[in-house]
This record gives C-alpha cells, sequence and structure tokens, in this order.
C-alpha cells in the first residue's frame, strides 16, 4: 500500500456514491464520530442547489442513459447519487413475506418485515415520496386502472399497504415537481459540509487492500494515476454489478476462478459473484389509435408517465399463500428508428413482470484490470421445471386482456404483439444477490447478516447484493433501507 500515493485517510472508505452509499456517508458523518471517505468512479454535480446537474438526470419523466457504465445488459449509473440519479422514480416496498425470507434466510429476525418497517418508511420520508391522485394524473393513466378495474382487479387507495396483494393503483413517487429526488440530494447534501466527510469523484475502485487478514483500504485509479485511500473499515456499495468485481480483484472469491486470472487467494468465498437475481420482463407492444397517441402526449407534456401498476398471481405459481407474483405495467416510450434517433411518435407496451425468480445467474471477471467490465450472465429462464417461463407466458395474456379490455381496447389498433422471451437482457434492472447475506455456513453466503465479508476483517457490503432474494417491487426503496440498517448495525 506504501507504494502507490495515499489519497485520503479515514475512519471508513464507502466505495460507491449510489442509493446505498449516499445513505452510508450521511448516517455515519450525523452523530460527528467517524470520518468518511466516499469513493465514486463518476462524476459529482455538487449539490441540488449548484444547479450544475445534467437536466436528463433531473428529469423525472424520462430514465437517463448519459451515465451508463455499458454492462451491456443493464442501465447503471456513474455518477453520484447511481442509479436513483436515472431511474423511474418508482418507490415500492416488498411484501411482508419478503423481508420475513431475508430473515429466515439470515438468521436474524432484524431483516424481518417488523424491523424493516420503519427503515423503508425513514427512506420513503427522505426521498420525498408523494403519491398522485386521480385527478392529478393524465387520461390514460385513468383508462388504464380502469380497464383492470373492468377485469376484476380491484382498485388500491395505498399500493404500499402490507395487505394490498392484488389490485392495480398509482404509485408512489420520488420527485419534486418534474425532478427526481436522488439519493444525492435526499441524503449527501445535508452532509456535504460536515467536516468528517470527503467526496472523492471520478475515482475508479479497483481492489480493496488486505493486509494479514484486515481490510486496510482500497486502491482507486484517478486521471492522475493510482493511489490509495487508507481506513479502517471499507464498505462495498457499489452494487450488484460493482461491488463482486471489487472483491475478485481484491482476491476474495471463488478460489478457481481467481487463479485463472492470475490474482491471489486472500479468502475462498464461492459465492462472490454467483446468485445473481432480476425481475425478468417482457414487452407486449400495441398500436396506439390516434386518440390515444394524444392522451400519451398530453401525459409526457405533464411529466407523468406509466405511474400505473397491478399486482397479480399467475394460476401456475408457486409463492406462498396471500402473496403475488407479476407486477403488470404500461410503459410510455419514444419510438425510435432504425438509426436510434426518436421519430416523435410515443409507442405503447404492457410490461408483464416476473417478481420470484427461480432461475439466477452471475457476474465473473473476464479480467483483473478494473476499466474492463465484467461478464455478466442473467440466467434468465433457467430454472429447473421452467416454472419462470410460464408465469411470464400468463403475464403476456393478462397484459393481452387489459388491452382488449374497455375503455382501453377500443383506442388500440390491432393485437397486442409480444417481443421474444430473451435469455439476456429483458429486466427490469433490478440485479441483486451477488454478495448475498445470510448464515455464515451456508453455501453462496458472501456477507454475514451485519454486512460483513467472511474471512476478512473490516470489509463489508451493504448494497443491493447482499440481498438474499430479490423483493417483489423496484429495488431502489429496499436498497435504501438496507443502506440505513447496515449504518446503525456499524454504529452499534
Amino acid at each position: 500500500m506504501n507504494r502507490l500515493p495515499v489519497l485520503a485517510r479515514a475512519d471508513v472508505c464507502v466505495v460507491g456514491a449510489g442509493a446505498a452509499g449516499c445513505v452510508l456517508a450521511a448516517r455515519l458523518t450525523e452523530r460527528g464520530g467517524r470520518t468518511v471517505c466516499l469513493v465514486e468512479a463518476g462524476p459529482d454535480y455538487g449539490p441540488h442547489d449548484a444547479g450544475r446537474w445534467p437536466a436528463d438526470l433531473l428529469d423525472a419523466a424520462d430514465c437517463a442513459t448519459s451515465h451508463d457504465w455499458g454492462y451491456g445488459v443493464d442501465v447503471a449509473c456513474r455518477v453520484v447519487g447511481g442509479c436513483s440519479a436515472h431511474n423511474g422514480c418508482l418507490v415500492v416496498r416488498g411484501t411482508r413475506a419478503d423481508y420475513d425470507g431475508w430473515a429466515a434466510a439470515t438468521g436474524d429476525a432484524g431483516w424481518g418485515w417488523a424491523a424493516m418497517e420503519p427503515l423503508l418508511e425513514r427512506a420513503e420520508a427522505a426521498i420525498r415520496t408523494r403519491t398522485y391522485t386521480p385527478d392529478q394524473v393524465g387520461s390514460f393513466t385513468r383508462l388504464a386502472l380502469e380497464a383492470w378495474a373492468g377485469l376484476g382487479e380491484p382498485v388500491l387507495d395505498d399500493f404500499n399497504a402490507v395487505d394490498a396483494i392484488r389490485g392495480s393503483g398509482l404509485l408512489p413517487v420520488n420527485r419534486v415537481g418534474r425532478t427526481r429526488w436522488s439519493a444525492a440530494f435526499a441524503y449527501l447534501d445535508p452532509a456535504r459540509d460536515r467536516p468528517q466527510l470527503t467526496v472523492l469523484a471520478d475515482a475508479l475502485a479497483d481492489r480493496v487492500v488486505v493486509d494479514d487478514g484486515r481490510a486496510r483500504g482500497v486502491v482507486v485509479d484517478t486521471a492522475d494515476g493510482a493511489g490509495v485511500v487508507e481506513a479502517e473499515t471499507v464498505i462495498l456499495a457499489a452494487g450488484a454489478y460493482g461491488s463482486p468485481p471489487v472483491l475478485l480483484r481484491s482476491g476474495i472469491g471463488p478460489a478457481d476462478e481467481l487463479r485463472a486470472l492470475g490474482i491471489d487467494v486472500v479468502a475462498d468465498v464461492s459465492g462472490v459473484g454467483r446468485e445473481l437475481a432480476d425481475h425478468p420482463c417482457v414487452h407486449v407492444r400495441v398500436t396506439a389509435s390516434g386518440e390515444l397517441a394524444a392522451m400519451l402526449a398530453e401525459e409526457d407534456a405533464r411529466g407523468i408517465l406509466t405511474h400505473v401498476q397491478s399486482k397479480l398471481k399467475a394460476a401456475s405459481s408457486h409463492c406462498e399463500a396471500g402473496t403475488f407474483d407479476l407486477h403488470v405495467l404500461p410503459n410510455v416510450g419514444w419510438e425510435v428508428d432504425g438509426a436510434g434517433r426518436r421519430t416523435g411518435r410515443h409507442e405503447l407496451s404492457l410490461i408483464p413482470v416476473l417478481l420470484q425468480p427461480r432461475g439466477h445467474g452471475s457476474v465473473r471477471l473476464q479480467s483483473a484490470d478494473p476499466a474492463v467490465v465484467p461478464v455478466i450472465d442473467q440466467g434468465l429462464f433457467r430454472d429447473r421445471g421452467g416454472v419462470d417461463l410460464a408465469i411470464v407466458r400468463e403475464g403476456i395474456e393478462l397484459a393481452r386482456a387489459v388491452a382488449a379490455a374497455e375503455p382501453l381496447g377500443s383506442l388500440l389498433v390491432g393485437e397486442a404483439v409480444a417481443d421474444p422471451l430473451p435469455e439476456q437482457g429483458w429486466t427490469l434492472f433490478h440485479p441483486v444477490g451477488t454478495c448475498r447475506m445470510g448464515r455464515p455456513d451456508a453455501p453462496d453466503t458472501v456477507v454475514d447478516p451485519d454486512g460483513r465479508v467472511l474471512g476478512v476483517d473490516g470489509l463489508r457490503v451493504a448494497d443491493a447484493s447482499v440481498f438474499p432474494a430479490v423483493p417483489r417491487a423496484n429495488t431502489h426503496l429496499s436498497a435504501l433501507a438496507v443502506a440505513e440498517a447496515m449504518a446503525e448495525r456499524l454504529e452499534a
């Protein structure tokens, strides 16, 4: 470590300034006891009020792609705020069964619903969550709710209510006016002036320095060359695609894979990069009539799109009683031509989403060079028995049914057509599980219930990669709550 220049010293180095990293930086410095260096591979545009943020990262009506990592199978944002700076602003909780399942997988009641509910509420408040009322949304959104109601699905007043297990409703969102209220604004901005916090942006984390079985810091690459952030505790918060490569380059992971890449083995932890789970989905495309196209343009002008969603249970479901395994949501986007240019017309699709996938994938290194993106195998539809595929096919039929239901059906032209089901690429961008949290003696466990990496002292992971299973929800809110919990556990 002494051969490289020391860029910073802190009690805690947090790697990754995405949703989880912003929470950790804020919570660990608010009591004044610890110094924290927050390392981010992308740029830092400063506080919201400074006015330096790019317009696409602020606009809550459209998901941005300008700061993409280039993983090829996902859109992950390389900037302070991470995916919370470019996502769809949907604030959705998992079910009671999801978090109670985490408690069972870890043997720690602190990951169950009773403990997680107040943390979810805290995160919802921090990111300024709100729910539109029917009179605040556009005509198309109201038509979609009416169409589901016509199929016998109840309208949910509170989509996140613990007993809301079937039906359609308007989704809570984290937006202020038309601005996406990211974790950077919600958590990091209030902490920026604290003297114990340092933000080191445009610094790509290479590996954790481990000496005599303990993490001592992080090697990072900057425009001025490589350097070290020295720290007593290192917390990885680089996400399900970002945290495993840092561990692997540090010599922590499956020993045979590390040796094949010429990486010295520090700790043989077979689960690193395994158990990747996401929400597979498929686009069921429809053609809008002129009348419906005008409605979509109206909603686009108001900046309120696709904030209605349905919870459904497939007939072939194997999930728990009183739960569900499908979301179906409309997606309004811009039509593009063969060159990828917007045509000026909107396109509409209905998207069935599998919420409890049984197939799992992996994240592996193809090189020890941190500039080379990892190999991501999503593992879609590879479960034994083909249950995942059967449920998605049921979702396609449900999407076609609502497309044909009035008052929506008469505003569409022709039949709804489903895209081919892919083995790679179509997910809802909710990767989890690649540094899985579990009982220390369980296979594929990477971190214990406190986020401590097996076999290495002073090293933790605290992001969506530790989820024991993907929740039946967008993962942003759960990632914030996990980071809140991990900060409390480190402080305890």
